[in-house]
């Protein structure tokens, strides 16, 4: 059964490198809230945030100041975002980019993977859905794009996760 984990913030910026004082001041800025959609991702069998794509990710391509700054402006918006039903109204009305990534069919529907963009070039990619009827926004990766289109890697990963997640769509765990 797919299981998506919910995710705190202070995780995904522990990640991403940042001190203990960094988060601190971050929460303490209003980012440690709860909201209506909740921030998750896709974990394997051992429920591993570490171990999980999107952590891997993080640590990957989230790697120098500039790079945890944009991580931060686009962490910071979709927290804020996600305390509202509608989450799209707040990021079109922040200082983030929120747009299409990459379509994919499935059982005669498309979906869309959304990607966040703050800086030139660095992305969170993300899918919105409900699971077991609770609104999540599932955080997918973190990115540094190298040009314009989306890597094969991205789409590839994204789309055969959301697929697994949405086949059983009522049976996803959320922990």
């Amino acid at each position: 059964m797919p299981t998506v984990k919910v995710v705190t913030l202070r995780a995904l910026l522990t990640a991403a490198g940042f001190s203990p004082e960094q988060i601190s001041s971050a929460l303490a800025n209003g980012l440690g809230g709860s909201g209506v959609w909740r921030l998750c991702t896709p974990v394997g069998e051992d429920d591993d945030l570490n171990g999980s794509k999107l952590f891997k990710s993080i640590k990957k391509y989230v790697d120098d100041d500039e790079k945890r700054s944009n991580f931060l402006v686009m962490l910071t918006a979709i927290a804020r975002a996600a305390t509202q039903q509608d989450y799209g109204a707040v990021l079109s009305n922040s200082v983030v980019t929120a747009k299409p990534a990459y379509k994919f069919n499935y059982r005669n529907k498309q979906h869309t993977v959304l990607e966040l963009k703050h800086g030139k070039k660095d992305r969170i990619y993300f899918y919105p859905e409900k699971f077991c009827g609770l609104p999540c926004i599932v955080l997918l990766l973190a990115h540094h794009k190298k040009d314009q289109t989306t890597p094969k890697e991205v789409t590839t990963y994204c789309e055969t996760t959301m697929k697994a997640h949405l086949a059983s769509i009522s049976d996803v765990s959320i922990t």
